[in-house]
């Protein structure tokens, strides 16, 4: 058998070899790219979201086999998925949408779906898989012989060929002129006012409050647009999926949960401060979200939420907050995040965990059910895949999982894209400065260039 190892000419950069790759394979009908930040073990090892390796999955393993599960819905539960690995051993690489927690909370869900609304979840096992872990591929399937190919002829070929081959003429505008908010701003506060009166009465304490751009945008290359908001906003655990006609084009910088071994790593994300291209300015930011007494309530509450989902899933006593509430500094925002681990019993199954800890509680609040209840009340369609995990699975049990935020979704035969964000809502929420959060969050997607 061929070596399945390829070591990348020195200052050559990774993410270049990805899009290539990508590009040779983009008609395949379903691939999926996903970038994730190496985990650490102690709080003197901080995470650097700017080292970051990748995993890239084309096409199906089974050429005769749909996707699994393919037509399984909200119905869906993470015991039938659990069964399927045990089943068809392999791996899996897709997405669990939001909407799943109808099963891990027993909460369907009355709202109607959104417009680009894609299969609630959607896994596949790749024909041709390749990892990359500092400078070093990895051809982890039998069927590497044409991605093998594709990268020898790209790195042979000068720089006037593969290289630039490709490139889509703009249109000369920007998402922003073609997305619109779907909630007003006078709507948005009287919605922030229902949350307030609901925490003044104990109903929660803190939940997180979603709103959607959406519109018509004709984009003729989803992957340039990809590579296009990675480079703007970075993003450590960011994805490319394709599932036929629907792209969900991520650049999340969030970990939902990660297994490797018996360990299990979740590192929510609550606390954002812009940027400034002034030092001074941008480093004043960071510190004043650092001492910002709401944002680090809100924080808190989160990683006694995680903290709470794994000591559900794992020993009790091995669950230890790593990290709290790092001030890290992405391309377009600040973000306090911070990292909880634990170590799962032999016991504990697949199915277990996830249903432990779906969704990620900085996309939800606390207490989680009631929360999850209250958002659809609130918010006027299913959140969809917004908020929800893509990723991957191993054979040997381990995942890397994403929390589906600073994504677009978009249905290429419809032309329909949309996106959302959102925020943690407390009782000291003021909601002007809530609404701004939102922009801001937005802001590296909807100037994307078009």
């Amino acid at each position: 058998m061929e070596d399945r190892f390829v070591h990348l000419p020195q200052g050559l950069e990774s993410s270049a070899v990805l899009l290539a790759l990508i590009k040779g394979f983009e008609k395949a009908p379903y691939l999926s790219a996903f970038w994730t930040c190496p985990s650490h073990s102690t709080n003197s090892h901080p995470p650097d979201y700017r080292t970051l390796d990748w995993i890239l999955g084309i096409g199906l393993a089974d050429e005769d086999a749909d996707p699994e599960p393919k037509k399984q819905g909200l119905d869906f539960r993470f015991e039938d998925f659990e069964h399927m690995l045990r089943d068809r051993p392999g791996f899996r690489m897709g997405y669990f949408g939001y909407d799943l927690k109808a099963q891990s909370l027993s909460q369907p869900s009355p709202l109607p779906p959104a417009t680009a609304d894609p299969d609630p979840s959607f896994w596949f096992r790749p024909r041709i898989l390749v990892r990359c872990i500092g400078s070093r591929l990895e051809f982890l399937s039998d069927e590497q012989s044409q991605g093998r190919t594709l990268l020898k002829t790209w790195l042979e070929e000068p720089k006037t060929g593969m290289h630039t081959r490709g490139k889509t003429e703009l249109q000369g505008c920007r998402l922003r002129d073609k997305l619109c908010v779907q909630t007003t701003e006078q709507d948005y506060e009287e919605q922030i006012a229902t949350i307030r009166e609901r925490i003044r009465d104990g109903d929660f304490y803190e939940l997180n409050f979603c709103i959607e751009w959406a519109g018509q945008v004709p984009i003729q290359d989803p992957l340039a647009l990809w590579k296009q908001l990675t480079t703007k906003a970075g993003g450590a655990f960011s994805a490319l999926i394709k599932n036929q006609e629907t792209w969900v084009i991520s650049a999340s910088p969030e970990r939902f949960l990660r297994k490797d071994g018996e360990r299990l790593l979740s590192q929510p994300i609550k606390g954002t401060a812009p940027r400034s291209t002034n030092p001074r300015i941008d480093l004043l930011e960071a510190e004043a979200l650092k001492t910002n007494i709401k944002e680090n309530a809100e924080h808190l509450m989160i990683v006694d939420l995680v903290r709470n989902d794994l000591a559900r899933c794992a020993d009790p006593c091995s669950v230890q907050v790593d990290d709290l509430m790092g001030c890290y500094a992405f391309p377009a925002v600040h973000h306090l995040v911070s990292s909880i681990s634990a170590t799962t019993t032999p016991d504990q199954s697949l199915s277990g965990i996830l249903n432990a800890c779906f969704p990620m509680g900085s996309m939800t609040g606390a207490p989680k059910e009631a929360v999850c209840a209250w958002i659809d009340r609130l918010e006027k369609t299913r959140r969809g895949i917004y908020s929800g995990s893509a990723g991957w699975f191993d054979p040997e049990g381990n995942f890397d999982l994403n929390v589906i935020i600073r994504s677009l979704v978009y249905d290429q035969r419809k032309g329909w894209m949309s996106l959302k964000t959102g925020g943690a809502i407390t009782w000291d929420s003021d909601a002007r400065t809530e609404w701004q959060e939102c922009q801001t969050k937005a802001k590296a997607l909807l100037d994307l260039e078009i």
